[in-house]
C-alpha cells in the first residue's frame, strides 16, 4: 500500500491477514509447512526442507516459482520464511535485494486453529520505493485470496497420519 499526501509518503512494510481453520492445530501446521500441502493452497507445487536454514521453492503454474529460506521452525505454532516471489514486471535474474519475509502464526482456539499471516520487508526491497509498493500491493490482494484457499484446503483434506 502506497499513500502519498502532498510531501509525505507512506508505504506499508507489512500485510498481515488471519484466517479462521476449522481444524486442529497440528493439522493445520501440515497444512501449512509441508510441500505436499502448501504446493496445493498456495501454488501448483513445492519442495519444503523444513529446518531454519533449509530450501524452499513454491510453483505458481505459468507464472513461475517462488524460491526462498526456511527461517524459523517451532512446531506447531510458528513457521517462517524469506522468500522471492516470480513478479511479472520484474526480471528474474535480478532478484538480489527483493526477498520478503512471510510468518505464519498458529493459535489454536476451540476445535479449530486461528493462523496469522504477515509478510514484511517491503519498504526495504533494492530497486525504488514504488517497485516496494506495487509489489505490496500485490501481495495484499493475494494473501487475500491465499488465506482464503488454507481455510477450505483445510475443510477438504485429510491430514491423518
Amino acid at each position: 500500500l502506497h499513500i502519498e499526501t502532498g510531501r509525505l509518503k507512506v508505504v506499508a512494510d507489512s500485510i498481515e491477514r488471519e484466517v479462521q481453520v476449522d481444524a486442529p492445530i497440528e493439522t493445520v501446521w501440515a497444512i501449512v509447512t509441508e510441500a505436499e500441502h502448501i504446493g496445493r493452497w498456495l501454488g501448483d507445487g513445492a519442495e519444503v526442507d523444513l529446518r531454519p536454514g533449509g530450501e524452499m521453492t513454491i510453483r505458481f503454474g505459468d507464472f513461475g516459482q517462488a524460491v526462498g529460506t526456511v527461517e524459523e521452525v517451532e512446531r506447531p505454532s510458528l513457521f517462517a520464511f524469506r522468500w522471492v516471489t516470480p513478479e511479472p514486471d520484474l526480471d528474474p535474474n535480478r532478484r538480489e535485494g527483493w526477498f520478503t519475509r512471510v510468518e505464519f502464526r498458529l493459535r489454536a482456539e476451540g476445535d479449530g486453529t486461528m493462523v496469522h499471516m504477515v509478510e514484511s520487508g517491503f519498504t526495504g526491497l533494492a530497486g525504488t520505493e514504488g517497485e516496494g509498493a506495487t509489489l505490496a500491493e500485490r501481495h495484499t490482494g493475494g494473501w487475500g485470496t491465499f488465506m482464503g484457499q488454507l481455510a477450505d484446503y483445510a475443510a477438504s483434506v485429510d491430514v491423518s497420519a
